[in-house]
Parts: C-alpha cells; sequence; structure tokens
C-alpha cells in the first residue's frame, strides 16, 4: 500500500494491511474539517475509511499521517494477543463453545456474511436449571437467555444480545452448512459452576486429540458420573458413553453440578490476576501455577506462538543451589506434573530487548492427556511509549 501526497512527488510506502484502506489520494491546500472526513466505521475486519476534502494543508497531512501510522503500529500490538478460532457449523442448530473475544464484539459484524440466523446464550441466574428444553422449543425466552436475531428478520428488534464474549457457550441456529473463523483478543476465564444445576458449558481441550469426558472430569468430585448432554441433529441427548466419547473442542454442553466446585478440568493454570499475564510497567517476574487436579500424571508443554514479548524462565540447579534464567524458546517441554501436584512456572521479562514501548505475545500450554490452554501475555517499557 502507498500513501500519497499532492502531485505525486512524496509517496510513503505503507505496510500491507487488512486494516486500512484509503479511497482517494491526500493531497494539501485547505484544511479538513474531521468531524465531516474522518469516519471510523466499526466493521468486521476493523477498517479504517478516510475522505479527505480535494486539498489539505501540510499540518493536516502531517497529522493524518500520524494518526494512520499509529494506528498500523496499533494493530500490529494487537495482533500478537489474538488468535483465530475456526467452527463448522451445519445447517439447524449447533451449540458452540467461543473462546476467543472479538475484534468486534458486535453479533452482527462476527456473524457478517454467514448464514445465521439465530445466536443466544444463557447467564445464569439464582435459579438453577433442572431441566433443558431442545431449541425448537425457544428456550430461549425464559429467563436467563439473551438472544440476537439476524436483521434480515421480522423479528430482529428482539434482539438483545449485544456483544459476543470469549470462553462462552451459544447456541447458533443457520440456514446452510458454513465454516465460521473468528479472530480476536485471547482472555483467560474460569468457569463458574453453579450448584445443584444444569450448567451450559464448553472446555479448553485439544482438538486433535482431546480426552473422553470420563478422563476429563475423573476425580471432579461434584461432575463425576453425572449427567451431561450434547446437542444432536437440534436435540439434546444423554451422554451415555462417557468412557468412549471425546469431548468436542469448540462444542458446548450442559453438564449437572451436584455441588459448589471450582473444578476447571483435569489440568489447571493460575495466574495472578485478570484474564491476561499482565508485567505492567513495573513487575520483572510473573508466575504460572500449573496443577495437576487429576487422578494420574501428566506431561505438559509450553509454546510462545507470536515470540514478539522477550522472555526467559526460572531454571533451578538443586545441586548448585543456583536459579538462573534462560531464554523462553519457541517450544519447551515442561516436564511432568504427578497427580495432585502443583508446579510453579516463573517467567521473566527482559524489557532490554524491547523495541516497542508495549509488547506481547500468547503462550499454548498443552497435556498429554488433551488440555489445550491459552494465555495472554503482556508488559510496557513507559520510556519507549
Amino acid at each position: 500500500m502507498m500513501l500519497r501526497l499532492c502531485g505525486g512527488r512524496s509517496v510513503f510506502p505503507l505496510p500491507s494491511s487488512r486494516f486500512l484502506a484509503f479511497p482517494r489520494w491526500i493531497c494539501p491546500r485547505r484544511p479538513p474539517d474531521f468531524s465531516a472526513y474522518l469516519r471510523i466505521r466499526r466493521a468486521p475486519r476493523c477498517v479504517f475509511s478516510v475522505s479527505p476534502p480535494e486539498c489539505w494543508s501540510l499540518v493536516s497531512r502531517t497529522f493524518l499521517l500520524a494518526a494512520l501510522l499509529a494506528s498500523v503500529f496499533s494493530n500490529r500490538l494487537l495482533a500478537a494477543t489474538v488468535r483465530t478460532q475456526t467452527l463448522q457449523l451445519q445447517p439447524g442448530w449447533n451449540s458452540v463453545f467461543i473462546e476467543v473475544e472479538p475484534t468486534d464484539v458486535d453479533p452482527s459484524a462476527v456473524f457478517a456474511g454467514a448464514p445465521v440466523e439465530i445466536v443466544t446464550t444463557y447467564f445464569p441466574n439464582t435459579s438453577p436449571v433442572e431441566f433443558i428444553r431442545d431449541p425448537d422449543e425457544k428456550p430461549w425466552t425464559d429467563s436467563g437467555w439473551s438472544t440476537w436475531y439476524a436483521p434480515s428478520r421480522s423479528d430482529a428488534f428482539l434482539s438483545k444480545l449485544h456483544a459476543i464474549q470469549a470462553n462462552r457457550p451459544y447456541l447458533i441456529k443457520l440456514n446452510a452448512a458454513c465454516t465460521l473463523s473468528i479472530t480476536g483478543e485471547v482472555k483467560f476465564n474460569p468457569i463458574f459452576w453453579q450448584p445443584n444445576s444444569l450448567n451450559f458449558v464448553g472446555f479448553h481441550v485439544d482438538a486433535a486429540s482431546p480426552p473422553t469426558f470420563e478422563q476429563f472430569f475423573s476425580g471432579a468430585e461434584a461432575l463425576e458420573g453425572q449427567r451431561i448432554y450434547e446437542l444432536v441433529n437440534g436435540h439434546w441427548k444423554l451422554v451415555t458413553n462417557v468412557s468412549g466419547e471425546d469431548i468436542v473442542a469448540g462444542r458446548a454442553y450442559w453438564v449437572y453440578c451436584a455441588k459448589g466446585s471450582a473444578f476447571q478440568g483435569p489440568f489447571t493454570v493460575a495466574i495472578p490476576y485478570g484474564d491476561t499475564l499482565d508485567f505492567g510497567s513495573q513487575a520483572t517476574v510473573q508466575t504460572l501455577t500449573m496443577t495437576n487436579t487429576g487422578t494420574e500424571p501428566m506431561g505438559v508443554t509450553l509454546a510462545d506462538l507470536g515470540r514478539t514479548l522477550p522472555m526467559a524462565y526460572r531454571v533451578y540447579n538443586p545441586d548448585a543451589g543456583e536459579t538462573t534464567y534462560t531464554d523462553l524458546p519457541a517450544s519447551l517441554d515442561v516436564g511432568t506434573i504427578e497427580a495432585g501436584q502443583t508446579y510453579t512456572f516463573t517467567l521473566l521479562v527482559r524489557r532490554e530487548d524491547f523495541t516497542r514501548g508495549e509488547q506481547s505475545t500468547v503462550l499454548k500450554i498443552t497435556t498429554d492427556n488433551g488440555i489445550c490452554l491459552w494465555i495472554a501475555v503482556k508488559a510496557k517499557r513507559l520510556d519507549l511509549e
């Protein structure tokens, strides 16, 4: 992409980007009215659309160029903490678990171009869910359901669902099969179980080699042996072969929780606070607390997907009694964590290697029993902002 300033003499190359679009040349002479000529539209791909007058002053050109370049670098930084989730959807009702926070959370943007008619999700209230109804029975008219209708529908004005959130289950109705790809921010959020109730939930599992229901819930006192329902051809069916049926990545289920529980799976990771491992501008080290809550030993692997945040990890040598920090590689075999054991993985941020004021990446943590967790990591260096 090129940015040409009036007369064809000054041409500045800009990175090719899906985030920017220039419908006209930009030229000097008359100051712009930014309220009339700079329009930022919300769209699925966050497109900047700039419509300048015939001639602008050099000061105005400089201001606009700086703003556009800032947008480019801002989007590059954002890209370090995003990933794309792909869902294979069938005609009729689909029960899905969306793991990322879309760049534009508006359902009209998320599902633009897809043959989606209805999207609904359940927000638990104080009353436990004792039974469930098939989607065609319109359960979303009950308390707790929030629904979006496609703009082409006559009942679109009834929409109450205004944002698609990360790590939430949804029912989606389509009029044709499609592959839906959602690009968004990685968020790390736990499951909050409602006791003595069915819970509408999804799980973070490896799409290629997921665990069975039995493996996943083994040792979970409030959940092991409880009812699990999956959506099959528009009807909720009880899962009867828990030892032989795999959990499907990106799919949501109704699961009964017999009492209060903090269970997140056979393998859990805890971060200090929030939904991101954030060093901020002051912290030098942060920890990931990994716990094997299952009944079998498990091997753990950590991958740095972005490679855009300089970090090192703590290594302790028991023979020498020394602690050192080694540069974090693209992929690291963390080792085996025994059942019931906890391992503290310490990361150190290397701000001396920063090239920008804020840098970030995404960590992917997997286990050999089919768990797959994603964590965004961020840090700042104030003197480079």
